[in-house]
């Protein structure tokens, strides 16, 4: 029993006094404290009721004093309640004569019915000893509290934790509504991941199913007629002793034999279950040889037994495959084959399955089979390969003993490595009424084996890092198979089956180097060299070309630039060979009627020309020619049954993946589809690749940096653009979404973490652009950006740029030139984007324009290259091929303004 005083002076009267607290009284009688004996206070109601669910917010009953009489100049109203059952804070709002009181329950009250008696007091002491008028009013009051619906865990850790192979589990309490007998509770959104157990009238468990380690998250939903509720419990599965570990079938095949009207014998499979579950099942997953159903199969303590009924299948063979699996959530199986002869022939033993790798010694190429009859006397037999790479030893037989065959031979050795070859031996027996049996023998292929270096040319005395493209990498236990001869220092990371990175930090002298990988076995696998060359020197040069150019390419190991002319301009292009020997250009042109671009195979051995089809309506069809790269000599021309695209704008070469594939555009043209044409230099064959995407392009724009290692695509339908990257080392193509415009007169650094676009912008390998070249070099002013390049090691673009003054001239030959054409040098090592900005460190001028000047039939398009080494820039246009030396940094001109100097003589006056 509690009391509130609150003191009330005739000037407030009127105020609103809110948020009453209990006290404690100091008296309880109704002593008159002073003021008029007419006073008095008459509720609005002497009686107040409550009835609420106590999941809900407790409501509120307001009570209405009405003062009668003279009211004293100050004086102190309370609240008393004398049973305990109501909220201590009681609002009060006073007006003149009025006075309003706002009561709830506590809100602690459980379910149940509850009564009590609460007094209002006016006094004229804060003590309250004195009342004043019929004080106290008395207003008694009734509480009933329904059960609402309320779901409460036993306080379970979070997250609960238990070992993988067990199961985790918190119990919780249901407090039904009033009136309810029942409720219902399932999980949700966790398909088999946890269940509800042990479910009774008042409580439940939420057990977490068996799964390997790691976090996992169960909700679960009460439902009490149309009242629900929810809640979610976070699990964390332990790993188990050993880690977890997968279900495991010891055998892996049964071979099965009965003869006609009878089963055969039993075979069993033992099974090891999954580390975090030990139930496992088993189903037929199919039947081939035109039965179905023979299978029988029992449990046994450590997996089942297996047997064949063939009351009713005639003489024959048949096949079948089961699955043995642990249930899900995360269930693990494996497939077992099985098959089953019948009848007095032959038994067809499960096919062999050889995996042939660096870790293989002498005894994996070899083997034996059984060969039996199902039933009757033995029989001599005899044995063919169909494959020359399957030798038998012993040809012929008698049934119960085992055919040999063996595999080291040179047949075997020649057969292509990273594919899987399958060979067929049949047996036949001198009964013409046993019907010959076959089974294969699959034999993959995994040596370890060197196809591709990107970049396979290297600069002498500078780090190394190369990416190593190849086969069987990771079957290999330790990658010291791996050599560069002479180069113990050298590294090897591996990335996966089909890529390891090589590193030399400290570099290598000019030379060539074999990269190759052993085996066990002592097969001859193919290496590749990687060369490492000494930096080039090349004088400023200026020759006459006298065509527009499509693309230019520098051939670093031969010192030549390639120059091809541009298919938009003539069907009569032209491939032309720059060679620099003795301190001299010379030019010769290749005779091949219409070449479209070229590029390099990623060993730098061969020279891919393409030659486009300009009207595959009459059947003429793009080709793509090899050359040997030291003398260009034609090797090969591959025809294709399709239309290769002629572009100016791919980039500044046919592009080559370190991978091997040859990139040719938008499949056929076809504009419904996202097909790109493929050419494989070691098997001659053409192929298409469909990538990911949404946009249903008609043509592309490429470029590929030095290494190989990737491949930006510019997608194009008509002026709807893409940018997507082809990673060649996972074989995965992604989108690139920070850049949505046309990639044309692309260039990037050798491992493709700068790419310059034309004049434009310098982006990283995410197509996030770094910097914007056109707004600081060119926006504005009478400079035209003609082409960027950018140096090998990505620090640095070269931006060259002309005199719009000097170009478009109506008089041929043109007046001399305003300006020289213009190197800016950018500084491009910063990561953080800076689109609206670019870092100038200079720029240099040399003497010639690369392009035409007049007005009529000239061609504007630049074309450049760049040495490996970064120390020279190519430049080509339809007036001249330029070789334009990299001054020094310190011999920029800088383009900002000489400092301002000032004489400072310390001890006289300031002037």
């Amino acid at each position: 029993m509690s009391i509130l005083l609150r003191r009330i002076s005739r000037a407030i009267a009127c105020a609103s006094v809110c948020a009453l607290g209990l006290m404690s009284c100091g008296g309880g009688g109704s002593s008159s404290g002073g003021g008029s004996s007419s006073l008095r206070f008459t509720p609005d109601q002497t009686s107040i009721s409550f009835d609420y669910v106590d999941t809900q917010q407790w409501p509120w009953n307001t009570v209405v004093i009405t003062a009668t009489g003279e009211l004293p100049n100050v004086f102190y109203i309370g609240a008393q309640d004398q049973s305990g059952h109501l909220d201590p804070e009681i609002r009060a709002t006073l007006g003149q004569t009025t006075g309003s009181f706002e009561i709830r329950p506590r809100s602690t009250l459980a379910p149940g019915t509850y009564n009590g008696t609460l007094r209002l007091m006016a006094c004229s002491d804060q003590a309250c000893t004195r009342q004043i008028g019929n004080s106290p009013v008395v207003i008694t009051y009734s509480i009933r509290v329904r059960a609402g619906l309320r779901v409460t865990p036993q306080l379970p850790p979070d997250p609960v934790t238990y070992t993988s192979g067990g199961e985790g589990a918190v119990l919780f309490t249901v407090q039904l509504p009033e009136g309810a007998t029942s409720f219902t509770v399932d999980r949700i959104n966790t398909s088999a991941l946890c269940h509800i157990a042990d479910v009774t009238a008042t409580t439940f468990r939420l057990v977490a199913n068996y799964a390997p380690s790691g976090n996992y998250l169960c909700q679960w939903r009460v439902d009490v007629g149309s009242t629900a509720t929810f809640g979610s419990v976070n699990f964390r599965a332990l790993e188990p002793v050993g880690g977890n570990r997968d279900l495991n079938v010891q055998e892996s095949g049964l071979t099965l034999t009965a003869a006609e009207g009878a089963s055969s014998a039993t075979s069993r499979l033992h099974v090891t279950p999954a580390s975090w579950d030990s139930r496992y099942e088993i189903e037929v997953q199919g039947y081939s040889g035109g039965a179905a159903d023979w299978l029988r199969i029992m449990r046994t303590g450590d997996g089942f037994e297996v047997f064949a009924d063939a009351v009713n299948l005639p003489e024959g063979t048949y096949g079948a495959s089961v699955r043995v699996f642990s249930p899900p959530f995360w269930s693990s199986s494996e497939i077992v084959p099985v098959s089953l002869t019948v009848g007095r022939g032959l038994v067809r033993p499960a096919d062999v399955i050889r995996v042939i790798d660096s870790e293989s010694v002498a005894a994996d190429l070899s083997g034996n089979v059984a060969i039996n009859l199902v039933n009757g006397p033995q029989s001599q037999w005899s044995a063919v390969s169909n494959a020359a790479w399957v030798t038998l030893p012993a040809s012929a037989g008698q049934t119960g003993g085992n055919l040999s065959f063996n595999l080291d031979n040179a047949a075997f050795r020649a057969l292509i490595n990273g594919r899987e070859h399958v060979a067929t031996i049949t047996v036949t027996t001198p009964n013409p009424a046993i019907t010959p049996m076959t089974f294969d023998v699959r034999v993959s292929k995994r040596l370890a084996q060197v196809t591709g270096l990107g970049p396979y040319l290297q600069i002498a005395g500078r780090p190394v890092r190369a990416y190593v493209r190849g086969v069987g990498f990771s079957s290999m236990a330790n990658l010291s198979r791996v050599q560069m001869a002479g180069v113990p220092a050298a590294s090897f990371t591996l990335v996966n089956d089909t890529t390891i990175v090589l590193d030399v930090p400290a570099g290598v002298s000019a030379g060539n180097y074999s990269i190759s990988a052993s085996n066990s076995l002592g097969f001859s696998v193919q290496s590749r060299t990687l060369k490492a060359v000494s930096p080039a020197s090349y004088s400023y040069a200026a020759m006459t070309t006298g065509l527009p150019v499509g693309n230019i390419n520098y051939d670093a190991e031969r010192r030549r630039v390639y120059i091809s002319s541009s298919p938009n301009y003539s069907l009569t292009n032209q491939f032309v060979n720059w060679q620099y020997a003795g301190g001299m250009w010379t030019s010769a042109v290749y005779p091949l009627a219409a070449p479209m671009d070229l590029g390099f195979s990623p060993d730098g051995s061969q020279v891919f020309v393409v030659r486009p089809g300009y009207f595959p309506w009459y059947g003429e069809y793009g080709n793509v020619h090899v050359l040997d790269a030291n003398t260009l000599n034609e090797i090969e021309e591959n025809p294709y049954d399709g239309w290769i695209r002629a572009s100016v704008l791919t980039g500044r070469q046919i592009p080559v993946t370190n991978d091997g594939r040859v990139w040719l555009g938008a499949n056929g043209g076809n504009t419904a589809v996202r097909e790109m044409t493929l050419f494989d230099p070691l098997n001659r064959e053409y192929s298409s690749v469909q990538l990911p995407g949404d946009l249903r392009f008609d043509n592309v724009t490429y470029e590929v940096p030095r290494d190989g290692s990737k491949l930006f695509v510019g997608e194009v339908r008509n002026t709807e653009y893409r940018v997507g990257r082809f990673d060649a080392t996972t074989s995965t193509y992604v989108t690139l979404p920070a850049y949505e415009e046309r990639i044309f007169n692309a260039h990037s650094s050798d491992d493709g973490s700068r790419v310059a676009l034309g004049g434009n912008y310098i982006f990283n390998s995410n197509m996030e652009v770094l910097q914007n070249l056109y707004r600081e070099l060119t926006e504005g002013t009478h400079w035209l950006a003609a082409s960027t390049l950018m140096s090998p090691d990505g620090r640095r673009a070269y931006v060259l740029v002309i005199d719009t003054n000097d170009i478009n001239r109506f008089n041929n030959p043109p007046e001399p030139q305003n300006s020289n054409p213009r190197v800016y040098v950018i500084d491009t090592t910063s990561n953080v984007p800076t689109p609206n900005d670019a870092t100038v460190l200079g720029y240099f001028e040399f003497n010639d324009y690369p392009i035409c000047r007049t007005q009529s039939a000239c061609d504007y398009q630049v074309r450049g290259a760049i040495t490996p080494d970064g120390s020279t820039l190519f430049f080509a246009g339809q007036d001249r091929f330029i070789v334009v030396p990299v001054p020094a940094e310190s011999s920029l001109v800088s383009l900002m303004p000489p400092p301002r100097i000032f004489k400072w003589e310390p001890g006289k006056a300031a002037h």
